[in-house]
């Protein structure tokens, strides 16, 4: 074994084992059934997330043992704590940011990479939660305990379609069928708050507009102020 081999396996085995596993409960028998038969209200999507690999430097990878916080728009959904247990859930079609962090001690080694996903009507989604090492170059010169030390992995989501097949080899511990409507009610939120700001930033806009074309003498002192006038009462 040489010495980036040795580097990238000390790096995984310190990642796992610092890890923080979570044992959940299996999901009700109903929920199971609705999740593997892949049944779908018509205006719905389905997202179901698995735990996946660590990835090292040379592209060996090992399964990981990492409780994993999963975020949708950044609102919190859930955590796995293994990795045969999978969290599935139900989205109303749309544009969704997803991206996951370990919860254990030493999370501070992670940054998480957003998975942006257009997902269609009926549309069936499967992510694994992923590790890649990102250690920098300069802390494996100082060789294993230095990679430890510096150890960086950026935590991302993978499509695997072939998860579908094996759905059956994981524990459902989670359906959430609520999700989508609270990140709908958020984007409502988002959406309104633009609203609000947007009149505020479109006048600004013109005025400075109409400014810039007084100052270059296009329009007389009274036409500008009565342009002025009128864009502030409209505001």
């Amino acid at each position: 074994m040489n010495l980036n081999k040795t580097i990238c396996f000390l790096a995984c085995f310190f990642l796992t084992a610092c890890a923080t596993r979570i044992n959940h409960p299996p999901a009700p028998l109903q929920q199971q059934s609705t999740v593997e038969q892949f049944q779908i209200d018509e205006d719905e999507s389905r997202v179901h997330f698995f735990l996946g690999e660590m990835v090292g430097k040379n592209a060996r990878s090992i399964k990981l043992n990492e409780a994993a916080e999963l975020l949708v728009n950044n609102v919190k959904i859930g955590l796995i704590g293994n990795n045969k247990e999978y969290i599935a859930i139900d989205l109303y079609p749309g544009l969704y940011n997803f991206k996951w962090m370990p919860i254990s001690t030493g999370s501070g080694y992670c940054e998480p990479e957003p998975l942006q996903l257009s997902i269609a009507n009926g549309e069936l989604i499967f992510l694994k939660a992923n590790m890649r090492d990102a250690t920098p170059t300069a802390a494996i010169l100082f060789g294993p305990l230095g990679a430890i030390a510096g150890a960086k992995v950026i935590s991302y989501f993978e499509q695997d379609a072939n998860l579908r097949n094996n759905i059956n080899n994981y524990k459902l511990i989670s359906l959430n069928e609520d999700i989508k409507k609270i990140l709908s009610v958020k984007k409502k939120e988002i959406d309104q708050s633009y609203k609000e700001s947007a009149p505020s930033t479109d006048v600004e806009k013109k005025l400075s507009e109409l400014k810039t074309i007084y100052e270059k003498g296009l329009i007389t002192k009274e036409e500008y102020d009565a342009k002025r006038k009128e864009l502030i009462d409209k505001f």
